[in-house]
């Protein structure tokens, strides 16, 4: 019976012997994978500092005129910085930083690259809820590459859609300039005809004079010359 019982605790110590020979390691391996993970979490986590540093070195970039050394930054920002829950925000302050700076290798270079950014913000599922500013200034983005049917698509539909917002105004003074760029002459006087019967902006009024001056003065441009004919005197 002695016998049996200290076989029996001999088995139960061989168990715990060969469970803790296992157990051990493998505690402390998730032990240590645990810390790794949270470390390397913290380490790759992208805050409002990095983000405004980002930018900071950004715009110091070009202000010097090292245009693409600042797009290299804004990218290499934007793709630590989508999981986080002010993207929307940063990645249309990239968007605006392009679009507004004056030291770019070409025009349309920029306005493809704010373009670029200000589309990527779209994509996320949290806004910050500047979303017709964006709508705006993606018009803005193509009616400045040259794209003028996607900018009047856009500014049609943002008229449309957000009639009382802010910039809807501006819109229809951009929309009318597209299509009396096209010879489009009746649809631009309608557009700068209700500017100039309701706004309440003086210089949107100023603007809409000017634009419906410039209006008349191409289509008067466009008109067939009449050729003047006089008549012989008779001797």
């Amino acid at each position: 019976m002695d016998n049996s019982i200290k076989f029996h605790f001999s088995g139960i110590a061989i168990i715990l012997l060969a469970f803790s020979v296992v157990a051990v390691p493998f505690g402390m391996y998730c032990y240590t994978a645990r810390y790794k993970f949270y470390s390397d979490a913290t380490k790759s986590l992208f805050t409002r500092k990095d983000y405004d540093e980002a930018l900071m070195r950004a715009s110091e970039n070009l202000n010097r005129g090292l245009y693409y050394q600042a797009l290299e930054v804004l990218k290499s920002a934007s793709d630590k910085i989508m999981k986080r829950d002010f993207a929307c925000e940063a990645l249309t302050s990239f968007g605006d930083l392009l679009y507004n700076t004056r030291y770019s290798p070409d025009e349309k270079i920029k306005y493809n690259d704010a373009l670029f950014f200000y589309l990527l913000a779209g994509t996320l599922p949290r806004s910050d809820g500047n979303e017709i500013w964006r709508y705006f200034q993606i018009a803005n983005c193509h009616k400045k590459i040259g794209y003028d049917v996607s900018a009047i698509s856009e500014y049609q539909d943002l008229i449309k859609r957000y009639p009382q917002s802010d910039y809807v105004e501006q819109s229809k003074l951009e929309l009318a300039y597209l299509f009396y760029n096209r010879a489009k002459f009746i649809e631009a006087k309608e557009i700068l005809q209700d500017l100039l019967n309701n706004t309440g902006s003086e210089v949107i009024l100023s603007k809409a004079l000017y634009e419906m001056a410039l209006l008349h003065m191409q289509e008067a441009a466009s008109l067939p010359k009449v050729k003047k004919t006089t008549d012989k005197k008779a001797k």
